[in-house]
């Protein structure tokens, strides 16, 4: 049965007078990480999705989960075998369509691959020597090359970047950088578990920026939970041994360099506190770092933020950071604790009605929520040592002094932290002003601390305005986890921004944007194998599954509606379904700025082979079109949703998704490789024709 808050935490409590029922926490078992031998807790829960599931031999297996663009590498180089009918005849029709007379010699089959799916000739040629014929006699192509070339990495909608490709040349704040709030809960904000499986899980799926509550714990040893909650607590050690073990390995066992930035939230006392900085110490003893980097003697003389590449493999500590006062540089941890300790600058409460904040951190702001709800007052901020804040080299949090043009320039690496709700009202008051600042300098943005069940903003709200750090709940695969996934794919955690959003090579201002333009975009939805059924749906008879494309622009216009579309239901229930043209044209969706409609009229030019040049090719799918979708500046902020629903009485549940940044897509028949709705990689896939142009 479930239980009230008021009978476990009592009337002192911040949680005391919410609403709140308590459910039975998950058991927790041990697992062997396998490089390293650690034992490992993980825990299955029931809110969100599971970190873990247990086996019905006993043993555990990881649920490979999206979000953290990780997962898409493994998902893309998965193997595919196209098995279903659906499929089978879907790769057969379009084949049809291509090569009338049933092949096709290797001169035209490359000319399919170059103006149809807008391959290079050096990738064309690479993908003859992998799927030609085995003989070298045979000149011809067939329906089983084709098969093949379909069932490779090559025809997926998502061009994976390849390592050469990275540029890790800039400075730290001129990247995107893929980062978790709350990152040890694995469920509810209030109630769900804490464990070193949810820094495990996060850091293996390509998250690069976590972050830690720390409180005294018991023992006078700190520990690490969600203050003032039912959230179970865990050692502050034991976190840190997971993060050195698992920090720069991927879920498939791969490396990555990409340094992790240390989000930490300090609720300690002073004695706790010294002990913290110990454990950092010697636990990362090696990776941390704890001087700078580039010659300088202190973290005080700092004068700019190293670039990616100078950083890679360190873990950087993100705290509370104060300049030395008169006479007290040079101190060392040895000396007294009470002499270390610094006092914050007083942070001012606003009233209940306030729509600002001064908190700067997520911790604090969600304290001050709580404090709010509950009619309590906000437990007082603990003293800063100078110990821990001198780990503030790169990564200095700022308390915001209220404008983002003081008359002394900001510290270089100086982040600001805002919650989504306060970040917002900045931008509404210095959106100039606040997109500079985040040129040269940090912003974190994390969730308004009354998300309670783990629910995330739309990430693109904050990439469009500079800010590197917007902290997510990974404990959901809702649409911020989409997007993410979409931003981050196969990118170790760091995207580069555009060029507008950082200063040129020289330090100087970064180059104007470019003029906003419209974009018109088809997909042309032919079958689909293996889709994840739904959440609690255990019969595929009763699965009716349509297509509903999003498209996310990068500069909409203000107050627009969204950009979406749908196809009709599948022609046959199941989980191995088909899609048929529309006889006559139907209007999907409308608004002041987009239109999408299905119908016979080519948007993009069909395919075009050595044989009869210029024909376009006979629709054997069903087409969505968005013509003219303003905002458009730059593919690499743009991304396409693709989610596949069960046509319902009600809310049609959601099955499966995949998200895509333009920029990354490819064009020509494609296959699309689906996550399930909790975020899991499954076998399910999606044939697709993909074109778009900018008008």
């Amino acid at each position: 049965m479930p239980t009230s808050t008021s009978g476990i935490l009592g009337s002192g409590s911040l949680l005391s007078s919410i609403p709140l029922f308590i459910y039975p926490s998950s058991s927790s078992v041990k697992k062997t990480h396998p490089h390293t031998g650690y034992s490992l807790a993980a825990a299955t829960t029931t809110c969100g999705f599971s970190i873990f599931s247990m086996g019905t031999d006993n043993k555990e297996k990881t649920m490979a989960t999206g979000g953290g663009g990780h997962s898409t590498t493994l998902l893309l180089n998965s193997p595919l075998h196209p098995t279903s009918p659906q499929l089978q005849s879907a790769l057969a029709a379009i084949w049809a369509a291509i090569a009338p007379g049933a092949t096709l010699t290797r001169a035209e089959f490359c000319n399919f691959l170059v103006t149809t799916q807008k391959e290079s000739q050096e990738t064309s040629a690479a993908i003859l020597g992998e799927i030609g014929p085995r003989h070298d006699n045979d000149s011809v192509i067939g329906l089983a090359e084709f098969t093949r070339y379909m069932c490779t990495p090559h025809a997926n909608i998502l061009r994976l970047p390849r390592p050469s490709e990275k540029d890790e040349s800039h400075p730290l704040t001129s990247y995107f950088i893929s980062s978790s709030h709350n990152t040890y809960l694995v469920g509810h904000q209030l109630y769900g578990d804490s464990t070193t499986a949810g820094y495990i899980n996060v850091l293996r799926r390509g998250c690069r920026c976590i972050e830690i509550d720390v409180w005294d714990g018991d023992g006078g040893e700190p520990e690490v939970f969600h203050g003032w909650t039912l959230t179970k607590e865990i050692s502050f050690r034991e976190v840190c041994r997971a993060i050195r073990d698992h920090a720069f390995w991927t879920e498939g066992g791969e490396e990555v360099r990409g340094p992790v930035v240390i989000s930490l939230e300090c609720h300690c006392s002073a004695r706790q506190q010294e002990k913290m900085v110990r454990i950092m110490k010697d636990v990362w003893r090696g990776i941390l770092v704890e001087k700078p980097v580039c010659g300088k003697n202190s973290l005080h003389e700092v004068d700019h933020v190293p670039t990616l590449k100078e950083l890679k493999g360190k873990i950087l500590v993100k705290t509370k950071y104060h300049p030395p006062e008169e006479g007290e540089e040079g101190e060392r941890l040895e000396g007294s604790v009470a002499k270390l300790a610094i006092t914050p600058k007083s942070v001012q409460a606003p009233s209940p009605g306030s729509k600002s904040s001064s908190e700067d951190s997520s911790s604090d702001e969600e304290l001050l929520e709580f404090a709010r709800f509950s009619g309590k007052t906000k437990p007082k901020k603990p003293k800063i040592t100078r110990a821990l804040s001198d780990l503030a080299i790169y990564i200095a949090a700022t308390h915001f002094p209220g404008t983002f043009t003081p008359l002394q320039p900001f510290r270089p690496g100086t982040v600001f932290s805002f919650s989504e709700k306060v970040f917002a009202a900045h931008q509404n008051s210095y959106p100039r002003e606040l997109f500079q600042h985040n040129l040269t300098h940090f912003m974190r943005v994390y969730p308004f601390g009354l998300r309670f069940s783990s629910s995330n903003a739309d990430p693109t709200e904050f990439w469009r305005r500079g800010v590197q750090l917007v902290a997510l709940n990974w404990q959901k695969a809702d649409e911020g986890m989409m997007l993410n996934e979409g931003m981050f794919a196969g990118e170790g955690g760091y995207v580069l921004k555009p060029p507008y959003f950082r200063p040129s090579a020289d330090g100087g201002p970064p180059p104007p944007p470019g003029e906003t333009k419209k974009l018109d975009l088809e997909i042309e939805v032919l079958a689909a194998q293996d889709i994840p059924l739904p959440d609690k749906d255990e019969d595929p008879r009763h699965f009716e599954p349509y297509v509903k494309i999003e498209i996310h622009t990068d500069d909409p216009p203000p107050n627009a509606d969204e950009v979406k579309g749908r196809t009709k239901k599948a022609q046959n229930k199941g989980v191995n379904v088909r899609w048929e043209p529309k006889k006559k044209s139907r209007k999907l969706f409308s608004s002041s700025r987009n239109l999408a409609t299905a119908d016979d009229d080519s948007l993009i030019p069909g395919e075009e082979t050595g044989g009869p040049v210029g024909k376009k090719t006979k629709r054997i799918g069903e087409v969505l079109k968005f013509k003219a979708v303003e905002g458009f500046r730059d593919p690499a902020m743009c991304f396409l949703r693709i989610k596949l629903h069960d046509e319902e009485f009600g809310k049609d549940d959601l099955a499966a998704w995949a998200c895509v940044r333009l920029d990354r897509a490819e064009q020509g028949w494609r296959v699309v490789r689906l996550f399930d709705r909790k975020g899991r990689r499954s076998q399910g896939c999606l044939l697709v024709k993909v074109g778009w142009r900018v008008v």
